[in-house]
């Protein structure tokens, strides 16, 4: 593997960013509004509950791409411009997300207009479209009422800004950077459980977030130790570490993803499926659909979830039958999808790249986020 960072040299991650977004999609698209379709009861009976993949593969999914981008990022950890590479990654994330939520805002009222009917989003004023739109929420402590996917944000923009002081580090003594990560997260623990700051209200929404701040770091350790900056002693080493670590972590600060909803047992299976591909990368060959699936995916985790809803029971109220709902309210939102992909992404990722000295990665969309 080169040090470039381009995934365009891993068809395999192409390929799992695709699952994955196809695994959330159902989870929010079909799993999550139709509970008691009989497809959904079939799928959860054979495979979600024997095998403890909670939220309808969703979890599951969202763990494949917290490894991705930990992975990505490790691989262009070497590029001289990763700060600013970083400081942009947040500035775009922001301001796409910015303008995804203006898009929906006119499409749920374009909605409200041809039915007759205030929508499901008509209940929220102009501060709490505002704070979601600019991911102010989740600083103030406060959930998100309009999208409902953003969350994954979040945690991955707290793995870059903690990263940012470590990248020289990273650069020369890879494993001695993990290990002052992990040592960093093992000292915060002990402060936070000594002076009990989980306890105070402005913090504990932040705490509960703070294990998927490590699984980035799983993919961050996968990466040197296929790249062999670090052995496979080493590196496994650090990721029964990194294991402790979030379970510590869940158990402490987020006790449902411990024991209701064991958050844990769908990001062992994301590594697990993550590391084989990774060793069949050679299987893998270009697909003509996953690489078009995969420019837009991005574009689909901003607007999938709210736009996709807004249709599909659009749909449902006017057909009430699930399966035409879906059937032409999934096309429909990924029409929505496209438009925004092509008329706002492309265009605000092209005038970055202008105004910005350190060019705007060609990333793949979701190592923005999902």
């Amino acid at each position: 593997m080169g040090t470039s960072g381009s995934s365009r040299n891993f068809e395999c991650i192409r390929f799992l960013r695709v699952f994955a977004t196809l695994l959330i999609v159902y989870d929010h698209f079909i799993a999550f509004r139709f509970p008691q379709w009989l497809p959904v009861h079939a799928v959860q009976h054979f495979f979600n509950r024997p095998l403890f993949l909670i939220q309808d593969f969703g979890a599951l999914g969202v763990s494949l791409f917290f490894i991705i981008s930990g992975f990505l990022f490790a691989a262009q950890v070497y590029r001289t411009s990763i700060s600013g590479i970083l400081v942009k990654k947040i500035v775009r994330t922001i301001l796409l997300l910015a303008l995804a939520t203006a898009v929906f805002y006119l499409l749920h009222l374009i909605v409200g207009l041809l039915t007759g009917a205030p929508t499901y989003w008509s209940q929220f004023n102009a501060m709490q479209w505002v704070t979601n739109a600019f991911f102010i929420n989740y600083f103030l402590g406060l959930p998100d009422v309009i999208n409902g996917a953003t969350w994954f944000l979040y945690p991955l923009m707290l793995f870059w800004i903690l990263a940012i002081p470590l990248l020289k580090l990273m650069q020369k003594k890879p494993f001695l950077s993990m290990v002052v990560y992990e040592a960093f997260l093992v000292v915060f623990f002990a402060v936070s459980k000594i002076l009990n700051l989980q306890t105070i209200p402005e913090l504990g929404y932040l705490y509960s977030f703070i294990p998927w701040l490590m699984f980035p770091l799983v993919g961050m350790t996968i990466a040197f130790t296929y790249q062999k900056t670090i052995s496979i002693p080493k590196g496994l080493g650090l990721l029964v570490v990194l294991y402790l670590l979030i379970v510590q972590y869940f158990f402490s600060f987020n006790l449902p993803m411990y024991a209701e909803q064991p958050y844990i047992i769908s990001l062992l299976f994301a590594a697990a499926i993550f590391v084989i591909c990774l060793l069949c990368e050679s299987k893998f060959r270009v697909n003509r659909f996953v690489r078009a699936f995969d420019r837009i995916s991005f574009a689909t985790y901003l607007l999938h979830m709210p736009a996709g809803s807004l249709i599909i029971l659009t749909l449902y109220g006017i057909l009430g039958h699930v399966s035409l709902a879906l059937l032409l309210g999934i096309p429909v939102t990924f029409i929505v999808i496209y438009l925004f992909h092509r008329y706002v992404e492309i265009p605000v990722s092209n005038l970055l790249k202008k105004v910005a000295k350190v060019p705007v990665p060609t990333l793949p969309a979701s190592d923005e986020g999902k």
